[in-house]
């Protein structure tokens, strides 16, 4: 048995986003004024009391397609996964503004009203107990009898709100949070890319659903999704994001901000996915975001999506022809990445549901490589068979590393004892690098080197 799903919904702007960030703890979701910056599902795993459960930001509420700035399309979606998360939710928290009831509420209202035992009416933007008196009558006309007043800014409200949350749950399965699906380890896993490279796509193949809008207009995602999967003993969770685009001045100001929270993803993730075209091959773009990976030291994964695009359908599932294309992209793209070494490769095809699973196997392979540790002892041996020069003196700057040791995980870090620093160039620091990750198997997880001046014996005086 698995956790069980509390969904907030309501119109645009009634408050979603920021009472989801307050109930969460952090700012999640994107929080704007402008209608529909919400259109896939945020999901999160929430603790409260002696309950876990799904807590679900949805897209607001919609019917009117004559509104230009909202395609018509993104509103069937908003609409769809809305009635999808209220039939497959628990409990549902439908949010109102206290002075302003539109006939939007009452739409949603009469579709809430064959749940009615699993909604609780929340009613937003009250800060204080005088601003309860001025609810406005149409909110108690909608004819809900359980309702709640808060305000996710002073936190009005709030301590009823989380009470009402754990009573109900625990009121209608008080067996299900002792489940062993949240105290598995969670491991984090970020799909990125520029704009218009299937991301969404790899995703929804992964769910084996469609959780995220597919949609061919580039930009489609502007918010970081997140979602829940098993993998073996572990919940992984996976997250979408906003596509890197050519010019951040050419985004607006939401789809900035969806950019900055990618970098967060990225920073936040134990392991990346890195989505690239494979019919349009490798751009500028796709070099900024592994840059943004690799210096935040992410492990990561390479995911060519639309090889189907690149190859046809009759050759996609062909062994021996696939093969033969993967050794000669990770050919071209170590030429074309220069300080990224044995980096792992998977052919995909997210439309073709091509791959997927050998996908998720190799980000679970780099993440396991990224908490490798090495002797000092094997590692030394190792080297110094390799590039016995750089430890004798023998090259033109004099360089000399006495050894080296490994003193972290996550990212693996090693300390290179030299005997000056300033003879410890950049292309001895790669070349370790490299040898270090084509000898001990650490391809796709980013190195860091730290180098050390070999305390020397003091010279007599005298």
């Amino acid at each position: 048995m698995k956790l069980k799903v509390v969904s907030i919904v309501g119109r645009p702007n009634t408050g979603k986003s920021s009472l989801f960030n307050a109930i969460v703890g952090r700012g999640k979701a994107i929080v704007f004024d402008k209608p529909g910056t919400t259109i896939d599902i945020n999901r999160e795993i929430v603790e409260i009391g002696k309950v876990k459960f799904i807590l679900q930001d949805t897209g607001g509420f919609m019917v009117d397609k004559t509104n230009s700035s909202i395609p018509s399309k993104l509103t069937d979606r908003i609409r769809f996964l809305l009635q999808e998360a209220i039939l497959n939710s628990h409990l549902v928290i439908f949010t109102v503004e206290y002075n302003n009831v539109s006939y939007l509420d009452y739409e949603l209202s009469s579709m809430l009203r064959k749940f009615e035992n699993k909604v609780k009416l929340v009613v937003t933007k009250v800060d204080t107990a005088h601003q309860e008196l001025l609810v406005v009558d149409d909110v108690y006309r909608l004819g809900f009898k359980d309702i709640i007043f808060v305000s996710s800014k002073t936190k009005y409200g709030f301590s009823n709100l989380l009470n009402s949350i754990e009573s109900f749950l625990l009121g209608s399965d008080s067996s299900y949070f002792e489940e062993s699906f949240p105290s598995r380890n969670e491991i984090k896993i970020g799909i990125v890319g520029r704009i218009n490279v299937g991301k969404s796509t790899i995703m929804n193949a992964i769910l084996g659903t469609e959780r995220v809008l597919v949609d061919d207009k580039p930009g489609t995602t502007i918010d970081s999704v997140d979602d829940f999967f098993e993998f073996g003993e572990n919940v992984v969770r996976i997250t979408d994001t906003a596509g890197f685009r050519r010019s951040i001045f050419k985004s607006g100001i939401i789809e900035r901000f969806g950019i900055e929270r990618t970098e967060n993803a990225i920073r936040s993730s134990d392991v990346v996915i890195v989505v690239i075209d494979g019919k349009e091959g490798i751009t500028k773009q796709d070099k900024k975001v592994l840059k943004v990976v690799t210096e935040n030291f992410k492990p990561f994964v390479v995911a060519v999506n639309k090889w189907d695009l690149v190859v046809g359908k009759d050759k996609l599932f062909d062994p021996n022809e696939m093969k033969k294309y993967l050794l000669a992209f990770s050919d071209f793209f170590s030429r074309m990445f220069e300080g990224i070494y044995n980096a792992p490769i998977v052919l995909v095809s997210g439309k073709e549901n091509y791959n997927i699973d050998n996908l998720i196997k190799e980000c679970f392979k780099v993440f396991q490589r990224a908490s490798k540790r090495i002797s000092t002892g094997v590692l030394n041996r190792k080297i110094r068979d390799n590039i016995p020069n750089l430890f004798s003196g023998d090259v033109s700057t004099k360089l000399r590393i006495y050894y080296l040791t490994q003193v972290d995980i996550k990212p693996p870090t090693f300390i290179v004892f030299v005997n000056k620093i300033e003879n410890f160039r950049k292309n001895f620091e790669n070349l370790l690098k490299k040898k270090i990750t084509e000898i001990f198997d650490f391809g796709g997880v980013p190195i860091k080197i730290l180098v050390r001046e070999k305390d020397r014996k003091n010279k007599k005086v005298g």
